[in-house]
């Protein structure tokens, strides 16, 4: 994805270089679920003729992530555009973001693991991100088998992968500044997690 045009759907299908290729992988954040009435990109459609690795996480930790993101990017344009660094963000702009986000977060757990009437098929890999930080070897190994059954894993390979773009390491989201609301953030979110756990059983937080 990153290396090819960034793109959904690829905009070298049909192509040379397509055909040339065995397995493409085409990446989401499923836009659409985050602004449905914008349309900023088609949305992603549930479905068992395609495989779907569904990555996900907690609503809460994703949500600071993101937040710091966006932070990061404001600064780094203010840096190449030689203006001032922007202010720092109050805790206002912080709950105005988290619950906006919340919502976009609970959507996506809703539509691609509470109601996918596929998500126990040989179609759908539900990829906990906490788990995949901390057993990246094993998670990529299921991975594999999930995307290609047939092939056989070269595990050297496979730890040279998970050694040359090791994975980062969980943040605590009690180090957020705005860890004080947290608490009632996660009320917002509860419901829908304790349904994921009920379904896939015990997740890892953080």
């Amino acid at each position: 994805y990153y290396n090819c045009c960034s793109a959904r759907p690829c905009q070298l299908i049909g192509s040379k270089d397509w055909a040339s290729v065995d397995v493409h992988f085409q990446k989401s954040h499923d836009e659409y679920l985050r602004h449905p009435d914008g349309r900023p990109e088609p949305p992603m459609s549930v479905t068992k003729d395609t495989k779907h690795l569904i990555q996900f996480r907690h609503p809460i930790p994703s949500t600071i992530s993101d937040y710091r993101l966006v932070n990061k990017r404001l600064r780094k344009k203010a840096e190449k555009e030689k203006m001032p660094c922007p202010p720092a963000s109050t805790e206002e702009q912080w709950m105005s973001f988290a619950k906006w986000q919340l919502k976009y977060r609970i959507r996506f757990l809703e539509k691609w693991v509470l109601q996918n009437p596929w998500w126990n098929s040989e179609q759908y890999y539900l990829l906990n991100y906490e788990r995949f930080v901390t057993r990246p070897l094993d998670t990529l190994c299921e991975v594999v088998r999930f995307a290609l059954p047939n092939e056989e894993i070269d595990l050297d390979h496979a730890q040279l992968a998970v050694a040359r773009r090791p994975v980062k390491a969980i943040r605590n989201p009690l180090d957020f500044e705005f860890a004080s609301t947290l608490s009632d953030l996660e009320l917002l979110c509860s419901d829908v997690w304790a349904e994921c756990e009920k379904k896939l059983g015990h997740l890892i937080l953080y």
